[in-house]
Parts: C-alpha cells; structure tokens; sequence
C-alpha cells in the first residue's frame, strides 16, 4: 500500500502495518535518538577524571623514567666496584695498610649495593 510519510511528504510502500514513515526519514530518526544528552556538570566531571588520570599517568612515566635512570646507575656501580676492589686490593699493594682500608671499605659497600 502506497502511502505519504508524514515528515518529507515522500510517497513511500508500507508493507507492513508498523511503517509509519519512509526509509530515509526512519534512519535521520534513528540517527538522531542515537545521540546522548548528557549535562554540562556531567562533561566537566569527565574532564575533570581525564585530567586526573592525564596527570598520574605524566608522574607515572617520570617515576619509571627516573628509576631507569636509577637501575642504570646502580648497574654501574655494580661493574664498577668490582673493578675498584680489583685495583684496590692489597695484595696489589705489597699489603698496604690504606689498601687493606679502603678495600674493607669497598667490600661492605658492595654487600649494601648487593641489597638495592
């Protein structure tokens, strides 16, 4: 059955009893119902959360950058004692008595560096 859509004037066929209105003019309402109303307290609260969340993620990255930094100067330090107990040692010394300090030293050191 032809009949009129009641919103463009567009003659349309109504094969079924439910069809009030033609194709085009039923998608623009779908379309448009589709869209939320939200208030303006509801988007200043969204942003409000975006920008909580914007900055724990921009202190976040800065405390992984600076324990990276952290891991590659304890790394070094590691290699390094070691290098440092190698050179100090007092048999290198002829039984120093300021190598056999300062390699006491070094070695309680690494057992503290050992722990981080």
């Amino acid at each position: 059955m032809l009949k009129t859509c009641p919103i463009c004037g567009r003659r349309f066929v109504q094969d079924e009893p439910w069809k009030k209105v033609c194709l085009d003019c039923w998608k623009k309402q779908k379309a448009a119902s589709s869209v939320v109303k939200v208030d303006a307290g509801e988007v200043q609260a969204l942003r409000d959360r975006a920008e909580f969340y914007e900055r724990k993620f921009l202190e976040l990255a800065q405390e992984n950058c600076r324990l990276r930094q952290q891991g590659t100067l304890q790394s070094s330090i590691k290699d390094r004692l070691r290098d440092l107990i190698f050179l100090c040692h007092p048999d290198k010394h002829d039984g120093d008595h300021k190598a056999t300090e300062v390699t006491a030293w070094l070695l309680d050191v690494r057992r503290e560096v050992a722990s981080w």
